[in-house]
C-alpha cells in the first residue's frame, strides 16, 4: 500500500522569514510614489474649489429639483487645509535627497496618509456618512497603505480608517454634532452603508493579513458580501421610490454577484491546490516562479 505524506521541502524547511524591509519597496519608488500622492490631492483640492464655486454661482432652487443641496462654506475650508498639508509635504520632499532610502520616505507617506484620513473623516461627517457613499474614499487609502506598507502598518491604516468613518457616523447619527448632508432627502436605509463598509472593511484587512490563498479567498468573499447589501438595500428602498416597479435592481445584481463568486471560489480553491502541489505550502509570499 502507498502511503503518501505532504511534507515540506528542506528549501522550505531552511528558508528564514523575510523582514519587512525585504518585502517593501525601494527609497527611489517610494520618493516617486509620495510625490504622485501629492499630485492626487491637487485633484482634490480643485474639486472641492469647484463644488464650493457651484454653490455660490447655483441657485439653491435649481439644486433642490435634484435632491441636492450645495454647500456654500466648508468646501474651500477643506480645499484650503488640504492645500497646506500638500504644500507640508511637498517642502518635505524637496528636502529628502534623490537617493534617499525608504525608511527616510516612510514617516513622509505616513504624515500624509493620517492627514488625509483626519480630513476625509470631517469631509465624510459634512456630506453625510450615511446618506452618500463617501464613505468608500477609505478604501483608496487602505490599497495605498497595503501597496507602500507591510502587512502591519497597512493593518494599522485600516483600523484606523475604519475607526475614523464609525466616528463620523456616531457623531452625524447622534446628537453631539448637528446632522449633516449634502442631500435634501434624507436616505431610507441610514444603518445599511455602514454594516455593509463594516463588512467590506473586513474582507480588506482579511486580505491584508493573510498570507495564505485560503485567507485571501475568505477576504474577497467578505468584500463581495458587502457589496451585495448594499445592492440589495438601494435596489429595495431607493431605486423603487413611488415609481410602479417591483424594485428588484438591487436583488437581481446581488445575484449575479452570488453566481461570480461561487465560480470564483471554485476556481480559487482550484489554483490553491495546483499552488500546494507545486510549493508545498499555501503561503503567496514563497511563490517565486511562474510556470508556463
Amino acid at each position: 500500500m502507498a502511503i503518501f505524506t505532504f511534507e515540506p521541502s528542506a528549501q522550505d524547511a531552511i528558508a528564514q522569514p523575510r523582514s519587512s524591509a525585504d518585502l517593501g519597496l525601494s527609497g527611489e519608488i517610494l520618493l516617486y510614489d509620495a510625490r504622485w500622492f501629492t499630485r492626487i490631492r491637487w485633484c482634490v483640492v480643485f474639486a472641492l474649489l469647484g463644488l464650493w464655486l457651484l454653490g455660490l454661482l447655483l441657485p439653491e432652487s435649481s439644486t433642490r429639483n435634484f435632491g441636492v443641496v450645495l454647500p456654500r462654506f466648508w468646501p474651500v475650508l477643506v480645499a484650503a487645509t488640504l492645500a497646506v498639508l500638500n504644500l507640508i509635504s511637498l517642502e518635505w520632499l524637496r528636502r529628502l535627497p534623490a537617493d534617499a532610502l525608504g525608511e527616510a520616505v516612510i514617516p513622509n507617506i505616513w504624515f500624509q496618509i493620517v492627514s488625509d484620513l483626519v480630513v476625509l473623516a470631517a469631509l465624510v461627517y459634512l456630506m453625510g456618512p450615511t446618506d452618500t457613499g463617501i464613505g468608500f474614499a477609505f478604501l483608496f487609502h487602505v490599497v495605498l497603505a497595503c501597496i507602500f506598507f507591510d502587512r502591519r502598518r497597512s493593518l494599522l491604516v485600516t483600523l484606523l480608517s475604519a475607526a475614523l468613518f464609525l466616528t463620523a457616523v456616531v457623531l452625524s447619527e447622534s446628537s453631539l454634532l448637528p446632522r449633516c448632508s449634502i442631500l435634501s432627502t434624507p436616505s431610507p436605509v441610514p444603518a445599511i452603508i455602514p454594516s455593509a463598509f463594516t463588512l467590506f472593511v473586513c474582507g480588506v484587512i482579511c486580505m491584508a493579513t493573510k498570507r495564505n490563498t485560503l485567507g485571501i479567498l475568505l477576504g474577497i468573499e467578505l468584500m463581495l458580501n458587502g457589496a451585495n447589501i448594499n445592492f440589495v438595500a438601494f435596489g429595495s428602498e431607493i431605486l423603487r421610490g413611488a415609481q410602479p416597479n417591483l424594485g428588484i435592481d438591487g436583488h437581481v445584481m446581488a445575484l449575479f454577484v452570488i453566481v461570480l463568486a461561487a465560480a470564483e471560489a471554485a476556481v480559487a480553491l482550484a489554483i490553491a491546490l495546483n499552488f500546494y502541489n507545486n510549493f508545498n505550502t499555501i503561503d503567496v509570499d514563497r511563490a517565486e516562479r511562474l510556470r508556463g
